[in-house]
């Protein structure tokens, strides 16, 4: 199939897989206790991001495209601190793991 433009439809062939909606009550009881076993330092890691991020504006030529390239690898620094956490380490330093692990990847 085609669009009106003549460009492929895009399939989905995939399913949707069925879980139980208890599934999604888990779900954010594990975050709730990722928060509550490091209720103080959550915070502190989104103001240490905001700040990160807003050095990268405040420069004048490429702060858009260091924007699209250093956000992802702070968004992976949050996963690095989450799964921190629940092994006992609450470094802060954690949300820059993704510059020090794989950070191509």
């Amino acid at each position: 199939m085609t669009t009106e433009t003549g460009a492929p439809t895009p399939s989905f062939d995939t399913e949707a897989r069925r879980v139980p909606a208890l599934n999604g009550a888990r779900w954010l009881a594990g975050g709730w206790r990722l928060l509550r076993q490091a209720w103080w330092q959550w915070p502190l890691l989104v103001l240490l991001a905001l700040m990160v991020h807003g050095l990268i504006l405040n420069l004048p030529v490429a702060s858009g495209l260091l924007t699209m390239l250093l956000m992802p690898v702070l968004g992976a620094g949050f996963g690095a601190f989450a799964q921190g956490v629940e092994q006992g380490d609450r470094r802060l330093s954690l949300l820059f793991d993704g510059f020090r692990k794989r950070p191509g990847s």
